[in-house]
């Protein structure tokens, strides 16, 4: 699992205390009130070229762009960011669908 989260985009919304050993990281730009940094993945194997992410002057993260390796643009727009927010325990009960095979140990 670290191997595959390690160099994508989930590891550094995760904020993995790896980022630097799996990505070359790089302040781009301060463009439209935001700055930017890139980071590129070390690995080879990297399904990503590159991601850039836009912070807000308060280091908010509000925008995020994947470039994956067929040249594939993906733009993502974070608003109303909740840090570490307290999730009711009913929010992860899962009920199949009427008619879903479920498979059990």
């Amino acid at each position: 699992l670290d191997l595959a989260i390690g160099s994508s985009p989930a590891a550094l919304l995760a904020g993995s205390s790896t980022i630097e050993r799996n990505f070359e990281l790089k302040e781009i730009e301060v463009q439209d009130e935001m700055e930017w940094l890139e980071a590129i993945p070390k690995a080879k194997e990297s399904t990503f070229e590159l991601i850039r992410m836009g912070f807000s002057r308060k280091g908010e993260l509000r925008e995020m762009v994947l470039r994956d390796n067929f040249g594939q643009f993906t733009l993502l727009v974070f608003t109303d960011l909740a840090a570490n927010p307290v999730l009711a325990p009913d929010l992860f009960q899962f009920s199949p669908p009427e008619g879903a095979d479920v498979i059990s140990d």
